[in-house]
């Protein structure tokens, strides 16, 4: 039960990093990837934590950890793209719904896990909840948000792999250790895009577009983000991975509220229509999460 409170505190605190993101991104000078680089760059840090709990691990452990590491960075590059293009609670709940398809199938083929009836139920909830998160209304027809599904799908399938991959990871490990090596990954492809001259140099162009104001906008976001990622890993390795990828539809409710809030503030960088026909999907939607919630805490997860 403790993995499912774990990962409810994770996705609030992450809901209030989406909407930072989101206040940064929308500087023009800034792009996804330079933005993706400095946020693993920061992750890559967690590397001084590992003399306190350092142990090799077998080699197919040690690629499943690295790979982990690789595609949660291509994970959070594809999301800050999605982010930058449309509202951040439709993002959300994109990835919320195709990540924990992907995830669950990955846990049942791969890591035989076995999934009691109140958590299939529970889960059922989530991610048809997320989906319906995810639908606009565009005359008589419900569809994607056609200029943004692609950068999101793409995020979800990158974070269903590293979530995968690090559950895998931490049945053969430590947290601690496991984390870390996780991290070794991250760092790799952050070296590997700053080798590559062309990406250095959008890199590099774009970090002149940091504002002493966003730079400590982005060390504070980046400080949330850690911990909330913390958190997420440990819930992970106590728990259910693909509970925990399915309960991201819980940050969709956070984000929902906050965005309410802050439209009428700024309207340009935090707009949340009101219409009807875009509220109600999101009300059900949140219905439909609410119930796979009570699920897991009726049935002890």
């Amino acid at each position: 039960m403790l993995w499912v409170i774990l990962a409810l505190a994770a996705y609030f605190l992450l809901a209030i990093v989406e909407f930072i993101d989101k206040r940064i991104l929308s500087s023009p000078a800034i792009s996804a990837l330079p933005y993706a680089f400095y946020a693993n760059l920061l992750v890559s840090f967690s590397l001084i934590f590992w003399p306190l709990d350092f142990s090799w691990l077998p080699p197919l452990i040690i690629v499943f950890a690295l790979v982990g590491g690789i595609t949660f960075f291509a994970g959070t590059y594809f999301l800050y793209g999605a982010i930058i293009k449309g509202e951040v609670s439709r993002v959300i709940s994109i990835v919320g719904g195709i990540s924990p398809i992907l995830i669950f199938l990955f846990s049942i083929v791969f890591l035989e896990e076995k999934f009691r009836a109140h958590s299939l139920i529970a889960l059922l909830f989530l991610i048809t909840g997320s989906v319906s998160l995810s639908f606009t209304k565009n005359g008589k027809k419900f569809m994607f948000g056609k200029h943004f599904f692609l950068l999101s799908f793409l995020a979800a399938f990158f974070f269903a792999a590293s979530y995968g991959l690090t559950k895998a990871v931490f049945l053969k490990t430590s947290f601690l250790n496991g984390f870390i090596w996780i991290r070794v990954g991250t760092l790799l492809c952050v070296i590997f895009v700053f080798l590559m001259p062309r990406l250095r140099k959008v890199i590099l162009e774009s970090s002149r577009g940091f504002s002493s104001r966003l730079t400590a906008l982005f060390f504070i976001d980046k400080g949330i983000s850690a911990i909330a990622h913390i958190i997420l890993n440990y819930a992970i390795k106590l728990g259910s991975v693909a509970i925990v990828s399915a309960l991201q539809a819980v940050e969709y409710a956070f984000i929902f509220l906050l965005a309410l809030g802050l439209s009428f503030f700024c309207p340009r960088i935090f707009y949340e229509s009101l219409a009807p026909k875009h509220v109600i999907p999101k009300i059900i939607g949140i219905a439909l999460v609410s119930f796979g919630v009570a699920f897991l805490f009726i049935g002890g997860a």
